[in-house]
């Protein structure tokens, strides 16, 4: 670069007056006594000024604190998106146990008004028969004062006797009244629902627990969704438990509810107790409600539908010359459908003349997939699972997906990947849902290895479960998957909880929303269970791979009590 003053090219450095110049500058007078350098000499200088800079300033600290401030980002919204399904699925929890209060409440305003009215009709019947006599009496009085014939009036008078009256005490009824026993006060109902409590300087605490900017050791607190119970009123995040690895496993405990400010808690118990046992000539790999108490079987390597009776016995047998996968019975129209892999399509079982067979024609076209499994919406939608994978090993260019039809066999819905861009299923098989729309779906991937994958009611996925008590989110990575753990079938109850028969425990376990383990219902079998159905009267049927189908007698019983 050129000198400004004089046009010749820079080749020193005046120290002394901190500037580069040229030989005629270094010959002017200004400069008399200066110390001069050459460029190389100073530019080593600069540079280790420097780096001596460089090495007081924190750049490794402050790199640290931008990517500590990256993943806050993505933990927040995670808490976020916690909290609110949390809320959500509060909101369903109180909605379920407020149908429940209101049953038996209602249930004994019945009982009392049926006690009420027979009191009360009895009374009516007696008092009209009371008076009946009288009327009679008083028309014979009135018949002897219009009769001329004074002889007969005597003589007829004489046989006319007076009823014995006597006043009858008037019935005491015992009246049931409900008095709403919570007002219209919005406090009063965040009480009972819950609260947000505000984490003040909960960022800065947990970046840096330790009072300094190293992040080396940054333990972070789990969200309010590591609640390992079916908790309505709820605890909070304050224990801190891992939502996605339970180490004691199931619990063989009743669940609680809590009221976090007050002193009620409310437990609800879930129990399964043997009614009766039958058996079938194979597993019983589908068993799907009916009507009037009545069961679908679909079993293992028998391509014919039974219906049988609750007391197992068989009412007759469908014929259905193709190979059947799954049975449905749409809630709306108790139209019986089957899903036919080797058709590739959906078709229905039609009645002629005390005849059952499979009709011709076809409900849903599923082409070129073939049809797993089926459920249907309470709308009359219907979801289905389909692949065109022909193994259980890795294929390359196959499809295996969820997806929704209207009645009509119009495609509503297709669910895939998930956020990760990856494909959710290997092979989806049993898939069920719940009373509010929530859905869940066995995915196959070996012969003894199958887990659970859960999603809401707008198909969103939420979480899977890979292993007794292992879940992992809807955004992580899927992991290795455990080598013993396989769901054979899958159901939700009246109460949104979720039912499932796990291969290598040989157990049938209940889990809540979220597939955390409550309670094992069934233990030391003989056989695995290998299918669930949760029937028209309540009971729940197990069918076992040794061809026994069990019915229990399910109960879930909620108690108060004061603490």
């Amino acid at each position: 670069m050129a000198c400004q003053d004089h046009g010749k090219d820079k080749y020193m450095v005046c120290i002394s007056c901190n500037a580069c110049i040229c030989s005629t500058c270094i010959d002017e007078q200004c400069h008399d006594g200066h110390i001069f350098r050459s460029f190389e000499t100073v530019a080593k200088i600069v540079v280790k000024n420097l780096e001596k800079i460089s090495d007081n300033v924190p750049f490794a600290e402050l790199e640290s604190d931008l990517k500590v401030t990256s993943t806050r980002f993505i933990q927040e919204d995670n808490v976020f998106v916690n909290s609110k399904r949390e809320v959500l699925k509060r909101r369903e929890q109180l909605g379920q146990l407020l149908d429940v209060v209101t049953e038996n409440t209602i249930t004994q305003l019945e009982k009392q008004r049926e006690i009420t009215s027979k009191d009360l009709d009895e009374f009516k019947l007696q008092t009209t028969e009371k008076l009946q006599k009288i009327r009679e009496f008083q028309d014979g009085i009135e018949r002897l004062k219009a009769n001329d014939n004074l002889l007969e009036v005597i003589e007829q008078g004489w046989k006319i006797k007076a009823p014995e009256v006597v006043q009858l005490e008037f019935p005491k009824v015992n009246r049931l009244e409900f008095i709403p026993d919570i007002t219209d006060k919005t406090d009063n109902i965040e009480t009972l629902f819950g609260e947000l409590v505000q984490q003040e300087g909960y960022a800065q605490d947990t970046i840096y627990p330790y009072g300094n900017s190293a992040v080396s050791r940054c333990n972070i607190p789990s969200s309010a969704s590591s609640v390992c119970t079916l908790d309505l009123y709820g605890d909070g995040p304050e224990k801190h438990t891992s939502p996605k690895i339970y180490q004691d496993g199931p619990t063989d405990i009743s669940t609680e509810l809590k009221a976090a400010s007050t002193s009620r808690s409310i437990k609800c118990d879930f129990n399964l107790t043997p009614i009766r046992k039958f058996d079938v000539s194979s597993a019983a790999f589908a068993m799907r409600p009916g009507v009037d108490g009545n069961v679908w079987l679909k079993c293992y390597r028998d391509d014919n539908i039974k219906l049988v009776g609750r007391d197992g016995i068989l009412k007759y047998c469908v014929p259905c010359n193709t190979t059947v996968s799954d049975i449905l019975v749409s809630p709306v129209t108790n139209q019986v459908m089957v899903s036919c892999p080797s058709k590739k399509c959906i078709k229905e079982v039609v009645t002629k003349q005390d005849k059952h067979f499979l009709a011709t024609s076809t409900v849903i076209r599923t082409e070129p997939l073939a049809p797993n499994n089926i459920c249907a919406t309470s709308n009359g939608d219907i979801l289905v699972t389909l692949t065109n994978k022909t193994t259980l090993s890795k294929q390359p260019n196959t499809t295996s997906v969820l997806v929704k039809y209207n009645s009509k066999g119009k495609e509503l819905a297709r669910v895939q990947k998930d956020v990760n861009g990856e494909d959710i299923f290997h092979i989806p098989c049993n898939i069920c849902i719940s009373n509010t729309g929530n859905v869940a779906i066995i995915n196959g991937t070996t012969k003894f290895k199958g887990h659970l994958v859960v999603f809401d009611r707008e198909l969103k996925l939420e979480c899977r479960c890979i292993g007794l008590g292992v879940t992992v989110s809807a955004e992580e990575q899927m992991p290795d998957l455990p080598e013993k753990f396989c769901v054979n079938d899958v159901m939700f109850n009246h109460n949104n909880l979720i039912l499932i028969t796990e291969h290598h425990s040989r157990t049938v376990q209940l889990l809540d929303p979220l597939c955390r383990p409550l309670k094992v219902l069934i233990s030391d079998c003989q056989a695995a269970p290998r299918s669930l159905a949760l029937n028209t009267d309540g009971s729940v049927w197990v069918g076992f791979d040794d061809g026994d189908v069990k019915v229990y007698k399910y109960t879930c019983e909620f108690t108060s009590e004061e603490k």
